[in-house]
């Protein structure tokens, strides 16, 4: 936000000036007949700026306030930005009115104009009318000047006003779109995605201002970008004639020039530091100069910028940019000296000339950034981006020298292994030095080598950066942003050879995956938030990357010597690239790009490190993970138990590797259902980490989570909470987790969730008990929604299980109510077999059972019933679902079909190996009492007993 005092001054000192003059004006008008027109034109636009000051001094009074306390303003930054552009203005147009007010009083002079009929005041007049003349060209532009402000002022002002909020969406490619979107969909808190974005602007009450800019490419489809309904406008730029159909006001369309002379003169010596006044014959070299540059403003600054940095003088402009223009034609090829975009990349010519030229070392630094950063996306490049990638590579070798040292450790576990193993291992390790990759990755100057990042030499470079207005900073968010216009132009710059941005694109991607680090490392929570803001930056180098590939395959398919360029072979640093960013990729819940990347890696990882390195291991589990995912859970375990056999026969099952592997396929047996050996899994991973890490480690604590879940999934729940009550506090304490860490919230939702659970012996939940899963459950929820957004899967989880405590409270309507709303959102995100959408589809039909909607709670179930069937055969919540329809046909007198969903319930529990499970023997207790002979016998199967609360895991599956 602006200065407040800044504000408030500047409205005040503006008032007084208006005020002053206005007077003056207003009292000369009497005696000056000769240029009365003129005095009485600029009197009200004077008091129209007087007016305009008074509703800027209001409304701020109002706005601080609001932007300052109200945390759910979510328009702040935009408005915070508009008003520091109207303090800006305000300035301006007080120096303005100061410079008439000095003019006017030349003009008019000291003679009397009391009395308009004598001699003498016509002479007066005279000599009013000789000194205006002389005094005109300065007096008109003065004018114009405030018009300009005055017009400025209004329209900022009348958007505050307006809007509640104030969005913009770069339009110049797809990918750019989505992209801003998401930014968008960010300060909703939703799911980072177009959909969301479009979703969360269409359902606000208040009024919102959608601007989509840059959407020059004809083929972009706009309907795309287009929120539904009318709570909001959206304003297109474009230079595509045919977008006009999208107009529905007025002519549908306006149609906008450069700035007028005078105004593009003004930018063009102001950005220049012209000292003032300036006089006709700089007036005259401005005009030639913005005549040339088209009256744009963008090149207009870039060409204030290099005369202001002495780059050239402002009358020898006009040459170097002619040898610039000329050299940009010759290298892109264009004929047409109309091209939208010739003026100002010409502009930028000269700057980047001038910056090349200084031969200083932040000088070329500066010209490695620009190269570097024009293959980032162009907006939130932050400086610790850099500082990372410099400083990482330190970090993994330590971890691997530690690694070294575990390994020299396992001697006896390698004196059990067979010779044939011992020889494949060894092999394994002399194909992974054959294959190492020997060549210096490709990075800028002051990344190479670097033993502590020289942070003073990079802002040295980014000034002169920001001075050349090739980069701005902004200081919300401590980040650098370029011009769409300026991001393109430093990628496709005449001299920027194909081969050169192949180059410069391979720095970028090495550049951002030395950001990241692969696992076990960088797991705390600022650790998540740098993986999320590198995303977009990822997607666009990637990008960037595929459209040089393909014109250097078109380029060589040209060549006769063709044939010679056999097929690439993916290098190792290539492979740790995908490697890194697949685990960005994951975190972000692009779960198709991850898997295809996690695939390369595992091939490589299998060929030439063999099976039973580290890194082969850990991509394998990852890649389950990702699995699980995208609904394929089967696959998923056997990746696991794969990993988890190699690791027993090869390390023994007390390495750090084994426990690792034996934990995550725990979790995959779990949401298989199969608890007994989910539980024995957990077990010998909990012990084995408290033995070899400790107890406090993050790795222990994880397994105290899964290991307080499986004992809850066999109904022993004192010590399911012991152990989740171990987890919670131990991951809140521990440095690298905290309380907002997503393992520490999924243990609390476990032990909210044991709370709720427990009926399954032959208690009943008591208020307390449901008090204290209620807290629980309502600071996940918030953690989540306030972390990862209303819309994130995680977030929808802790949606339902909210809601099935506050069910279990007695507050059927508001919980109904939630699961519906999360299911809606959750499939239009995910895929409608998706665990996390059948379980909220069954607990949804438990409720709607309570509430005795017997047919709408009859068709849910049986939609999770044949859902699983179709995806997997069995599952816990299929038993689970026909255990509850039972309920409800038994509830309508339906007693056969009961029986028989009984019967199938029984049948799925014994395929899934639950013959010992508490669960059986309750279903088996219904069944005898549904097959007894005597109606009378039946026991009352009323919704609001305990009786009907379904017995199984209510944690089969999650969200995500």
């Amino acid at each position: 936000m602006a200065d407040p005092f800044s504000i408030a001054a500047g409205s005040i000192g503006l008032l007084d000036v208006c005020w002053r003059f206005g007077r003056y004006l207003k009292h000369l008008q009497a005696g000056a007949a000769e240029i009365d027109n003129e005095i009485a034109s600029l009197s009200r636009e004077v008091k129209e700026l007087e007016g305009v000051s008074k509703a800027i001094q209001a409304s701020y009074t109002g706005s601080q306030a609001s932007l300052y306390s109200e945390e759910e303003n979510l328009g702040a930054k935009q408005i915070s930005n508009l008003w520091r552009e109207i303090a800006s203005n305000i300035a301006d147009s007080r120096q303005i009115v100061e410079e008439l007010e000095i003019l006017v009083k030349l003009i008019v002079g000291k003679e009397s104009t009391t009395d308009s009929s004598t001699f003498t005041a016509k002479i007066n007049r005279y000599r009013k009318q000789l000194r205006r003349e002389s005094k005109e060209d300065g007096f008109f532009k003065l004018q114009s000047r405030l018009k300009t402000y005055y017009s400025a002022l209004q329209l900022r002002l009348s958007l505050i006003i307006a809007y509640w909020g104030i969005f913009w969406i770069n339009a110049s490619s797809d990918q750019l779109a989505e992209q801003t979107f998401k930014e968008i969909a960010k300060i909703g808190k939703v799911d980072e995605s177009m959909r969301a974005a479009k979703h969360w602007l269409s359902n606000r009450r208040d009024q919102w201002l959608l601007i989509i800019d840059n959407a020059d490419d004809v083929r972009l489809d706009l309907h795309k970008y287009l929120p539904e309904g009318e709570r909001g406008h959206v304003l297109i730029t474009t230079r595509v004639p045919s977008n006009k159909r999208f107009g529905t006001v007025g002519s549908r369309a306006l149609h906008f020039e450069g700035l007028k002379d005078d105004d593009a003169n003004c930018l063009l010596l102001k950005t220049a530091t012209t000292p003032t006044p300036w006089d006709s014959s700089i007036h005259k070299l401005a005009t030639s100069i913005t005549k040339a540059l088209g009256y744009l403003p963008l090149a207009l600054i870039h060409a204030g910028k290099a005369v202001m940095n002495k780059l050239c003088k402002l009358d020898e402009y006009l040459n170097y940019y002619k040898v610039e223009r000329q050299r940009v034609r010759e290298a892109q090829g264009i004929r047409d000296d109309d091209n939208i975009y010739m003026n100002v990349y010409s502009s930028f010519e000269i700057n980047f000339r001038g910056l090349q030229n200084k031969g200083t070392t932040a000088a070329d630094n500066a010209v490695q950034l620009l190269q570097l950063f024009s293959f980032f996306h162009n907006e939130n490049i932050r400086v610790d981006f850099l500082a990372k990638a410099a400083t990482n590579p330190a970090v993994e070798r330590d971890e691997q020298n530690k690694e070294k040292a575990r390994e020299a450790g396992r001697t006896s576990n390698q004196a059990k292994m067979s010779w044939s193993a011992v020889f494949k291992e060894y092999m394994s390790e002399l194909g992974a030095f054959l294959y190492k990759e020997r060549t210096p990755p490709v990075l800028s100057l002051f990344l190479r080598g670097s033993v502590a990042f020289d942070r003073y030499g990079v802002n040295e470079a980014l000034y002169q950066l920001s001075q050349l207005s090739l980069i701005t900073y902004n200081e919300i968010n401590d980040s650098y942003s370029m011009h769409p216009v300026v991001h393109i132009w430093a990628r496709e710059r005449p001299d920027f050879h194909i081969i050169e941005q192949a180059v410069w694109c391979r720095a970028a991607l090495t550049t951002l995956a030395q950001c990241i680090l692969l696992p076990p490392l960088a797991s705390s929570e600022a650790d998540e938030r740098l993986r999320r803001d590198l995303l977009p930056h990822i997607d666009h180098a990637r990008e960037q990357q595929r459209e040089i590939d393909q014109r250097i395959k078109k380029n060589r398919q040209r060549c006769k010597t063709a044939w010679l360029h056999g097929r690439k072979n993916v290098s190792r640093l290539e492979i740790g690239q995908m490697a890194r960013f697949s685990r960005v990729y994951a975190q972000g819940g692009k779960w198709d790009e991850a898997l295809q990347l996690q695939h390369s890696v595992k091939d490589f990882c299998l060929d030439w490190l063999g099976p039973n390195h580290d890194s082969t291991m850990r991509v394998k589990l990852a890649l389950s993970g990702t699995y699980w995912q995208l609904g394929r859970g089967d696959e998923a375990a056997e990746l696991q138990e794969q990993v988890l056999r190699t690791c027993e026969a090869s390390r023994g099952d007390k390495d750090k590797m084994t426990l690792i592997a034996m934990d995550t396929l725990g979790e995959s047996r779990f949401l298989q259902g199969r608890y007994t050996d989910s539980l024995k899994l957990h077990d010998s991973a909990y012990k084995g980490n408290t033995i070899i890490l400790g107890p406090g480690h993050q790795d222990t604590l994880k397994a105290a989570k899964n290991l307080g879940r499986g004992y809850a999934g066999l109904y022993q729940l004192e010590q399911a909470r012991k152990f989740l009550k171990r987890a919670v506090s131990g991951m809140i304490r521990n440095v690298n987790l905290g309380p907002t860490y997503l393992d520490t919230l999924i243990a609390m939702e476990e032990l909210a969730l044991s709370y709720l659970e427990e009926d399954r012996g032959t208690a009943e939940s008591t208020p307390i008990e449901l008090e204290q899963a209620y807290k629980l459950m309502t600071e996940v929820f918030s953690k989540r929604e306030k972390k990862l957004g209303k819309e994130h899967p995680f977030t929808l989880y802790a949606t339902l299980n909210l809601a099935r405590v506050k069910a279990a409270k007695g507050d059927l309507e508001d919980a109904e109510a939630d699961i519906r709303a999360s299911l809606l959102i959750a499939e239009s995100i995910l895929d409608s077999q998706h665990l996390g959408i059948l379980c909220g589809k069954l607990h949804l039909g438990r409720i709607l059972l309570k509430r005795e909607h017997f047919k709408e709670a009859e068709d849910v179930l049986l939609e999770v019933a044949n859902c699983h069937r179709t995806r997997s055969g069995e599952h816990p919540d299929r038993c689970k679902a026909l255990e509850v329809l039972a309920n409800c046909y038994m509830l309508q007198g339906r007693r056969g079909e009961a029986v028989k969903k009984c019967e199938e319930a029984i049948d799925g529990l014994k395929i899934l190996k639950g013959h010992d499970h508490p669960y059986m023997e309750r279903l088996q207790s219904q069944y005898e009492e549904l097959t007894r002979s005597s109606p009378a016998s039946t026991p009352d199967h009323s919704p609001s007993r305990e009786r009907d609360e379904p017995l199984l895991v209510k944690k089969a599956a999650t969200f995500a």
